[in-house]
């Protein structure tokens, strides 16, 4: 289904009556951009605090677009699971809270708009939001409707007595224009000129000879008015009524999004993204609050809000399933169509669409990168992942295997953890993140721009099997198989163990040495002393 501002409210009302019966929840979001400057860009090397940091700062300088939301119910008896795929249409506006700036990355459009993306509706028809944050600084009931219609005063005990010539012109020119406009065709509502507070007083005092006219709080035109309409008591009850409920529809549209955001957090069900980590961070920036600056802080309020949070991202390279799914197999398209395969050894279990949800019933058509098919895919493949996982726990046949998975002890372990783009490290949101042992890596710095994977990979390959993983144009990881027992450099070559780093300054710095440091001169295959010819020598390591 589709949501744009237009349908909203209604369907709001579909969803919120849905997910009281609704065992899961997936989602997907498409963003403005990814990265602000190359600076910010997360590395294999960083630390949890060091990566999350980078990501904070994509979350808070770019915009949701599309929020694609799949609620998934289940029949116990059948074992048919139905999805009611939302993808709504998000945009920036938000008059109450003032201009919203954000960034956008020339290559995330571009990919947009290759995946046929809808521009003008994103801008025109997306739907509001407003974050906690913003609501509490709004205020939390709805804003005054910027009309107010009073009935002037009755007259002063104490009424002014004029004997200046100015003031008295001021005041019959003030009759003057009353008598004019309640004579003839008159617009709908007259302003009164006021220069002071003396002026304001003597209009105030003039209003209680007029029987019916009071006093319209609009702002109006610039200069200093006041206005006044004709009505009676009972006309001006039913004007305010219709403003007021004008002022909570206003306010119910800039909450917006954030209806169905608190509306997943208060239903504490289970909810999947793939490989989403930015995605979580995004959510809460926009829906929640200004996103911490401690990563400890930030799992605080993440794991607050959604305690039963699934990675499928993680689910792949978890012991369990990382045998049967080859590391080519883990982006989500590619792996909606891996585990649909019977060869792949998974099973996808009995999956229809709700009335009015069907828009991807017809498989052979493909939406990736539109967030509802994408937060439905992400739902069938955690779907065949959690049965597998239950097959391999529950070897007896069960009637419901992912919901007896999901409910089981053993899945609570992987509740809250998440894969980190480019990391080795996983993110842990009830917890601790083990780092990995770093004791067989090596960075190597300072690389001139011909120096290419081949080179390194040449060079290296006499201590072991390795990868390598590029950190920047000019600095790469070397990740052996094994710890070397030694390791050789060329004369410009030396080398320590990266078994821990951290930012310093700006400067990445090792503590510990690992390894045992030994110079000669090395061959390669062809008896060409290594650096002297393809490798180039200016190259240092630290």
């Amino acid at each position: 289904m589709n949501v744009s501002r237009a349908n909203f409210k209604a369907a709001l009302e579909r969803f919120n009556g849905i997910i009281p019966n609704c065992k899961l929840v997936s989602f997907d979001l498409e963003m403005s951009g990814l990265t602000s400057h190359p600076t910010k860009r997360t590395l294999w090397i960083d630390n949890p605090q060091d990566y999350y940091s980078k990501i904070r700062d994509s979350a808070q300088s770019f915009a949701i677009t599309q929020f694609g939301v799949c609620l998934w119910s289940l029949n116990k008896r059948s074992g048919l699971w139905t999805s009611h795929p939302f993808n709504f249409e998000i945009t920036t506006h938000q008059p109450l809270v003032g201009e919203r700036v954000f960034l956008s990355q020339a290559s995330s459009l571009k990919f947009l708009s290759q995946n046929s993306f809808d521009f003008n509706r994103w801008i025109y028809e997306g739907v509001e939001y407003m974050s906690k944050e913003e609501e509490e600084k709004v205020g939390k009931s709805p804003h005054s409707p910027g009309r107010v219609f009073v009935l002037a005063p009755t007259q002063s005990a104490n009424p002014i007595v004029l004997t200046k010539p100015d003031d008295i012109a001021y005041v019959d020119s003030l009759k003057e224009k009353i008598k004019t406009w309640m004579d003839g065709g008159r617009e709908e509502r007259l302003g009164l000129p006021t220069n002071n507070s003396f002026q304001r007083r003597l209009v105030y005092e003039l209003l209680p000879t007029y029987p019916g006219l009071i006093v319209d709080r609009q702002p109006g035109p610039p200069g200093q008015f006041i206005y006044v309409v004709s009505m009676t008591e009972e006309q001006r009850q039913a004007e305010e009524s219709k403003l007021r409920q004008k002022a909570e529809e206003d306010f119910f549209y800039s909450i917006g999004l954030r209806h169905v955001f608190d509306r997943i957090a208060q239903s504490k069900l289970t909810i999947v993204g793939h490989n989403c980590f930015l995605d979580f961070a995004h959510i809460l920036q926009k829906f929640e609050r200004n996103l911490p600056e401690d990563v400890r802080d930030y799992k605080i309020l993440l794991n607050g809000l959604f305690p039963r949070l699934m990675d499928t991202k993680y689910l792949c390279k978890t012991p369990e399933l990382s045998p049967f799914i080859p590391d080519t197999q883990t982006a989500l398209s590619n792996l909606y169509n891996y585990v649909k395969q019977p060869s792949s050894g998974f099973s996808m279990p009995s999956i229809d669409f709700a009335e009015d949800f069907d828009k991807y019933s017809d498989d052979q058509q493909k939406i990736f990168h539109e967030a509802g098919y994408d937060a439905y895919v992400t739902g069938c493949c955690f779907l065949a992942l959690s049965s597998k996982f239950s097959d391999l726990q529950f070897p007896e046949r069960v009637r419901n295997p992912v919901l007896q998975f999901v409910q089981s002890p053993l899945f609570f372990p992987h509740f809250g953890k998440m894969n980190l783009v480019g990391s080795d490290i996983v993110f842990n949101a009830v917890g601790e993140d083990k780092v990995p042992n770093r004791e067989n890596m090596f960075l190597v710095s300072d690389l001139t721009p011909d120096v290419k994977t081949n080179h390194l990979t040449d060079h290296f390959k006499v201590f072991g099997n390795l990868r390598i993983r590029w950190v920047d144009e000019k600095s790469a990881v070397l990740v052996f198989d094994h710890i070397p027992k030694t390791i050789v450099t060329s004369n410009t070559f030396q080398v320590r163990s990266i078994s821990k780093i951290v930012e310093r300054e700006d400067r990445m710095v090792t503590r510990g040495e690992g390894a045992i440091v030994k110079k000669r001169k090395l061959e390669d295959s062809r008896g060409v002393p290594a650096g002297s010819s393809d490798f180039p020598e200016k190259c240092h390591i630290l």
